[in-house]
């Protein structure tokens, strides 16, 4: 090893990839993270052996790829959860001063300040980015809430808590948060419904739980939340059963996406492996009959392409055959078995 993990460039070809800077040098590495492009540049964290970990940013040249901000003189900055919204990259760091707290960057030095303040006391951590028209949703702790739901415009006046969803002190949890249809969604614990799917229209009478799948306290726990089409698919919990279904919504009711299996044969859905490519939404399915098998979402009449049949999930280049022989529609389907 001469470098360690660091900055590297590709255009596709053995000639055209090659390292960008030796950002930490001494043969150790910077190892860079949390890639997000604005502009003509990439930002990132590194550390360079100096400053610890901090925000970069490279237009891919080494005379390019320079610090944006030494946050933290302490070296405890450790930037993370970079995401592009209205024209700057925002990230969560701590800067010794106000513990980890959400913060944004235009690229240069004055430019890369903290947003605000969200916990005076503490820390108000952050997390699960998401962008839905004219605001940046997140969840974070303040000094009289714990972990809800929150969203921000840019300015300190505008980075307020859209809903207190479980009153108290405790907190609700939002998590998976996920633009659909002009309409944020996301897991959340009201303290009474368990964990199931709400969504936001930004504000607290727009907050709302779309519909318990599960009666009671008993969670859902929502997760793999993906857009297609007129619909938001995702998996979640069916207490009944004690099994891991897909459902789907679009927006006002939730329904069970059926499966092609007997009903009385053990069936669970891998959906955090759910995803989207074009029209097609693609999963993987388990049961006792057929082991870990990959399925997808089409149309009754079209013609299914082979599965390995070995109990094993399809590979990637499968996976994007079927994506390419194959249209969306109402039903998932594996091989051998169709579902009306």
């Amino acid at each position: 090893v001469t470098h360690g993990a660091e900055l590297w460039r590709t255009d596709g070809t053995e000639a055209g990839t090659a390292m960008v800077k030796d950002i930490y040098g001494a043969g150790s590495g910077s190892y860079p993270y949390g890639f997000v492009a604005l502009g003509s540049s990439v930002y990132f964290a590194a550390d360079d052996g100096t400053n610890g970990i901090e925000v970069w940013r490279s237009d891919g040249s080494e005379a390019g790829t320079t610090m944006v901000k030494n946050i933290s003189a302490a070296g405890t900055a450790a930037p993370q959860d970079f995401i592009v919204f209205d024209g700057a990259v925002y990230f969560t760091a701590d800067d010794d001063t106000h513990a980890r707290e959400l913060w944004r960057t235009d690229g240069t030095e004055a430019g890369t300040t903290m947003v605000k303040n969200i916990s005076a006391s503490g820390t108000s951590y952050p997390l699960d980015f998401a962008v839905v028209g004219d605001y940046l949703y997140f969840r974070a702790s303040d000094d009289d809430h714990h972990e809800e739901l929150w969203r921000t415009d840019g300015t300190e006046a505008g980075t307020t808590m859209v809903k207190d969803i479980q009153l108290g002190t405790g907190g609700s949890y939002p998590g998976q948060l996920t633009a659909f249809g002009g309409t944020l969604y996301f897991s959340a614990d009201d303290g009474t419904n368990g964990v199931e799917l709400w969504k936001s229209d930004g504000t607290a009478g727009g907050t709302q739980m779309v519909q318990g799948i599960n009666p009671g306290t008993d969670s859902a726990y929502p997760y793999s939340l993906v857009p297609l089409g007129d619909y938001l698919y995702f998996g979640a919990y069916d207490a009944a059963n004690g099994y891991y279904y897909p459902y789907r919504t679009d927006g006002t009711s939730i329904e069970r996406v059926p499966f092609p299996a007997d009903p009385a044969e053990y069936l669970n859905c891998e959906c955090d492996f759910m995803v989207a490519a074009g029209a097609t939404l693609f999963s993987v399915a388990y049961s006792d009959a057929i082991g870990n098998e990959f399925a997808y979402l089409t149309e009754p009449t079209a013609e299914l392409p082979p599965t390995n049949g070995s109990g094993s999930p399809w590979t990637l280049p499968l996976a994007l055959l079927a994506a390419l022989t194959a249209a969306a529609g109402v039903a998932f389907r594996r091989a051998g078995v169709a579902q009306p």
